[in-house]
C-alpha cells in the first residue's frame, strides 16, 4: 500500500471521531409479506419482504457475505430492489448498469473490435451471487435484485474486482404456496415466458422452488436471433431449528445465429492497398455461406448449501458448487473483411488469391468448475466493546478446454470464386453467377459442411486452482459512535496450461484423401501466486443513522485463470493488482424514507500487461516477449446516489445518481510503442484517457402508485439515463501498406441519453382461486438512440414490451 494512501486513511480515521451523539436507527415501516421467503439463519439471509413496495432497503448481504446494516458497511453500496427491476423491465443481467453510479452503460463491444466494455468506476468488476464469490452464473429468471459495491473488493470476492462487485440476489423457497407466470411480447420478434412455483412440501420442514424460463430475441439486424431456455429446482430442508440444507440444480440452453456487426474495409487502387479502416454495418455478416456464427451453449450446475447454528451467537454456513459450460460454435470468418476495388464495388474477400478470404471455423470448448466456501460468523464482547467476526475458507478449481479448428486449405480452394457484390448506398443483396441468394430464405444459402472443418489451429487446456482464507472483524466503539471494519484475505493460486502452436498443426493431405496430423508440440507454463488483500474501513455515526461518515482502503488483484502464456518465454502472465481509497457519507433521513450516499475515490491499478507491439509471431526465436508489463492505470471520481420516498404512504419513489470519473493511463508499460506517426516518430499512451470510461454519468427514475380513487392500483414511471462520450479504440498510426497493418485514428463513442417509461395496472380476482393480475407496458429508448448494449448488441431504437403477470 503506497505511503500516501496509508497517510490518507489514518488522517481520515482521525477526523471521523464523533462529536455528536447518535440517534436511534429508523424503524422498518414496510410490513413483512405473508408469502415471505423461508428464513433459515438470520445471519445469512436478507428477506425480500423487507423492501416490498419500495425502492429502499436497509440491509445487504454483499459487503461481507453476511447480512449487515447498510450504514455499517464502509463502502459505497447501491441496492436495486425487486420492485425497481420489475418496474423498469431490467430482465437481463447488465440492463441495470444505466442506473448504477459510476458505470459506463450502453457501451457494447461492436463484436470483434472492442471486446466487452462495461466498466464500474473506470475498471472491470466482479460478480457474485447471494454473497458468494464462487457461484453459478446468475440466472435472469431467478434474479430478484442486485447490490453494487464500489472499490477494489478483493477481500471477500477475490480476483478481477478492481472497480467493484455486483452481487445478484436470487429467489428462495417461500413459506406459503406461491405461483407466478409472466408472459412478455414486444416488437423486433421478442417474446419471453417465465414461471415459478414454490411453497412447502412438508409443512415447516421441506420447501421447494421450481423456475422455468424461455426467451426469443433478435439483434444486430434482421437475420440474427437467439433462443434461451432455463430450468431450476431447489429444495430447502429445515432439519431442525438450528440446521437447514438447500440443494438446487439449474440447467440452461442457448442457441443463436449471429451476423457480425463490424469488419475491416480494404481499399485497393491498381491492386495495391491504399487504405484500411474499421467498417461498421448491421448487415455486414450475411454471406452466401449462411449465418456468420452458429452458437450453441449448454450450462448446468449443482449447489448444496448447509447452514447450522452453533450457539445463540455463532452460526456456520458451508456451500459446495459444481457447474459446467459447453459450447459449439461454427463461424465463417470470411465476413470480417470487405474489399473495395478501383470501380467502387465492395465484396467479401481479401487481396490475396492464396488465402481466398474464406476460413470456416468452429470452436468446441468446455468449462468445468468446482468450488467450496465455508463461513462462520459470531458476535462477542471484550469488556464493554461488542464485536462481530467472520472467518471463511474458499476453494475453487476450474478446467477450460479450447479446440479451435479451420477448414483445410485444400477444401478452401475448392469453394466458389464468386463474391456477393454490395451497393452500400442502397443495401440490397444482389445476384451472383449461381443464382440469387435471399438472406430471408435459408434454403438459398450454400451452407458450409462443418464436418470438413478439422484442421486444428489451437488445442489448449487451462487449469486453475485456488485456496483462500478470509477474516473480518467489526468493532463498535464509544456506544456505537465509531465502527471499525478490518478484513484480510490470503489466497494461494496455481495456474498451468499447455497449448499447441499454430505452425505445428497444418495437416498433410494424403493421396487417398485422408489427413495426417503432425505430433502435437506442447507449450507449458505454471504460475504460483500468494496474493494478500485487505480492507481497512471506519464508520463514524455523526448523527446516528442520519449521517454516517466512512473511509476505506481496499485492494484487489487478478490471477491468470485462463493460463495465458507468453509464446516467446513460455511463462504465464503475472497478475496485476489494484489499491483503492474511498471517503464518503451515507445515511437515512425522514424516518428512513430518504437513503443517500456521497463519496470520493481513487483506484490505482499496477503491473497491467499489454501485447508487445514488437512481438514477431513469424520469428519466435528472435522475437522479443509477446507481453510487456508495468503499465499503471488510475481513476478518480466523485459520485452520489439516493433513493427518496417523499410521501408517507410510499406511493412515490424517486432514485437518482450522478458521477464524475476521470480515468487515465498514468504510465504506459516501459518500452511500449503504441504506433508510428506519419513522420516516423513513435508514441505511447502516457496520459491517455482509459478506454471505455465515461467522465459523466447520471440517471433519474421515478414511479407513482395510485392508492385510492378511480385510478387505484395504476402505477406510472419514467427514467432518464445519460453518459458522456468515451474512447472506444486507441489510435494506431503506421506507414505500412500491409492489409493487416491498420492505420486509423482514435474512435470515440458519442454521448448517450436514453429515456424509458412504463405503466402497469394490478387487480385481484377471487373466483376459483384468489389471484392478482398485472398488465404492464414498457417503452424503452424513447429517444430512439442507436447504440450497443452491454452485451454488444446493436439497439433497434425504441422498443415496446407488453407483459402479463399472474400471481397466486
Amino acid at each position: 500500500m503506497p505511503s500516501s494512501l496509508r497517510s490518507a486513511v489514518a488522517f481520515s480515521m482521525f477526523l471521523a471521531v464523533p462529536l455528536i451523539s447518535a440517534e436511534t436507527p429508523p424503524a422498518n415501516a414496510i410490513p413483512a409479506a405473508d408469502d415471505a421467503e423461508v428464513i433459515t439463519l438470520e445471519e445469512f439471509t436478507v428477506s425480500t419482504a423487507s423492501s416490498r413496495g419500495s425502492y429502499i432497503t436497509t440491509e445487504s448481504a454483499s459487503g461481507t457475505r453476511t447480512k449487515e446494516a447498510v450504514v455499517e458497511l464502509p463502502y459505497s453500496l447501491q441496492i436495486m430492489t425487486e420492485d425497481f427491476m420489475n418496474d423498469f423491465g431490467l430482465f437481463d443481467r447488465g440492463d441495470s448498469n444505466a442506473y448504477v453510479a459510476g458505470a459506463t452503460f450502453g457501451t457494447g463491444s461492436e463484436t470483434a473490435l472492442l471486446g466487452e466494455i462495461s466498466t464500474l468506476n473506470g475498471f472491470s468488476y466482479g460478480a457474485g451471487r447471494d454473497g458468494f464469490r464462487i457461484s453459478l452464473p446468475s440466472n435472469p429468471a431467478n434474479t430478484i435484485g442486485s447490490e453494487v459495491i464500489s472499490g477494489a473488493q478483493g477481500t471477500f470476492y477475490g480476483e478481477v474486482a478492481f472497480g467493484g462487485v455486483i452481487n445478484y440476489k436470487n429467489r428462495r423457497p417461500y413459506v406459503k404456496p406461491r405461483y407466478m407466470l409472466t408472459l412478455n411480447a414486444g416488437n423486433n420478434d421478442y417474446y419471453h415466458a417465465s414461471a415459478f412455483a414454490s411453497g412447502p412440501l412438508v409443512p415447516n420442514k421441506l420447501y421447494y422452488l421450481l423456475t422455468l424460463d424461455h426467451k426469443h430475441e433478435r439483434f444486430n439486424g434482421p437475420w440474427s436471433d437467439k433462443d434461451s431456455s432455463s430450468a431450476g429446482l431447489s429444495l430447502l430442508w429445515k432439519i431442525s431449528r438450528a440446521t437447514a440444507l438447500t440443494v438446487g440444480y439449474e440447467y440452461s440452453f442457448v442457441d443463436q445465429e449471429e451476423f457480425r456487426a463490424s469488419a475491416n474495409l480494404i481499399r485497393l487502387n491498381g491492386g495495391s492497398v491504399v487504405g484500411v479502416e474499421r467498417y461498421w454495418t448491421g448487415t455486414a455478416g450475411f454471406n452466401q455461406y449462411g449465418p456468420d456464427t452458429l452458437d450453441t451453449r449448454k450450462q448446468g450446475g449443482l449447489n448444496v448449501l448447509l447452514e447450522h447454528r452453533i450457539s445463540s451467537t455463532w452460526a456456520a454456513r458451508g456451500s459446495l458448487q459444481t457447474w459446467f459450460s459447453k459450447n459449439a460454435i461454427e463461424r465463417d470468418n470470411r465476413t470480417t473483411i470487405f474489399v473495395e476495388d478501383d470501380t467502387g464495388r465492395r465484396f467479401f474477400g481479401t487481396t490475396s488469391s492464396a488465402s481466398r478470404g474464406t476460413s470456416p471455423f468452429k470452436d468446441d470448448g468446455s468449462d468445468s468448475n468446482i468450488g467450496g466456501q465455508f463461513d462462520i460468523t459470531g458476535v462477542f464482547r471484550t469488556g464493554s466493546i461488542p464485536h462481530k467476526a467472520i472467518l471463511g475458507l474458499d476453494y475453487a478449481r476450474r478446467s477450460i478446454k479450447v479446440r479451435n479448428a479451420y477448414m483445410p486449405t485444400a477444401w478452401i480452394d475448392r469453394l466458389p470464386d464468386e463474391w456477393i457484390w454490395l451497393d452500400y448506398d442502397n443495401p440490397v443483396w444482389l445476384s451472383h453467377t449461381h443464382g440469387t441468394i435471399d438472406p430471408t430464405q435459408p434454403g438459398t444459402w450454400n451452407v458450409v459442411d462443418y464436418d470438413l472443418v478439422n484442421r486444428y489451429a489451437a488445442r489448449r487446456d487451462y487449469d486453475y486452482e485456488s485456496f483462500a482464507a478470509v477474516g473480518s472483524l467489526r468493532s463498535h466503539l464509544f456506544k456505537d459512535y465509531l465502527i471499525t471494519n478490518i478484513s484480510g484475505r490470503i489466497q494461494a493460486d496455481h495456474a498451468w496450461a499447455w497449448s499447441q502452436p499454430d505452425e505445428d498443426t497444418t495437416p498433410v493431405l494424403n493421396s487417398d484423401g485422408s489427413w495426417t496430423y503432425p505430433k502435437q508440440a506442447r507449450t507449458e507454463g505454471s504460475l504460483r501466486n500468494h496474493p494478500f488483500n485487505y480492507g481497512l474501513g471506519l464508520n463514524s455515526k455523526i448523527l446516528g443513522d442520519n449521517l454516517v461518515l466512512y473511509a476505506v482502503a481496499s485492494t484487489a488483484f487478478t490471477t491468470n485463470r485462463t493460463g495465458t502464456i507468453d509464446k516467446v518465454t513460455g511463462a504465464l502472465i503475472e497478475p496485476d493488482r489494484a489499491v483503492s481509497l474511498e471517503l464518503g457519507g451515507k445515511g437515512f433521513l425522514l424516518q428512513g424514507r430518504l437513503a443517500y450516499t456521497v463519496s470520493a475515490y481513487q483506484i490505482n491499478r499496477e503491473n497491467v500487461s499489454d501485447v508487445n507491439p514488437a512481438y514477431d509471431s513469424a520469428d519466435l526465436e528472435n522475437s522479443p516477449p509477446q507481453y510487456i508489463t508495468g503499465r499503471e492505470d488510475r481513476t478518480r471520481g466523485i459520485k452520489t446516489y439516493f433513493v427518496w420516498v417523499p410521501l408517507r404512504d410510499r406511493s412515490l419513489n424517486v432514485t437518482a445518481d450522478i458521477a464524475y470519473t476521470d480515468g487515465i493511463i498514468v504510465k504506459d508499460a516501459p518500452g511500449n510503442i503504441a504506433g508510428k506517426n506519419p513522420d516516423g516518430t513513435t508514441f505511447n499512451f502516457d496520459g491517455w484517457r482509459r478506454r471505455g470510461v465515461s467522465k459523466w454519468k447520471a440517471s433519474l427514475a421515478s414511479s407513482y402508485l395510485f392508492k385510492s380513487g378511480p385510478l387505484k392500483n395504476l402505477k406510472l414511471g419514467a427514467s432518464l439515463a445519460f453518459r458522456s462520450n468515451f474512447l472506444g479504440i486507441e489510435p494506431t498510426y503506421t506507414t505500412s501498406t500491409s492489409a493487416y497493418s491498420v492505420s486509423y485514428p482514435a474512435k470515440w463513442f458519442p454521448s448517450l441519453t436514453t429515456v424509458n417509461a412504463f405503466v402497469n395496472y394490478t387487480f385481484a380476482t377471487k373466483s376459483f382461486v384468489a389471484a392478482t393480475h398485472k398488465l404492464q407496458l414498457n417503452a424503452q429508448n424513447l429517444t430512439n438512440e442507436k447504440y450497443y448494449s452491454h452485451a454488444g448488441r446493436l439497439s433497434f431504437g425504441t422498443t415496446f414490451n407488453l407483459s402479463y403477470t399472474l400471481n397466486f
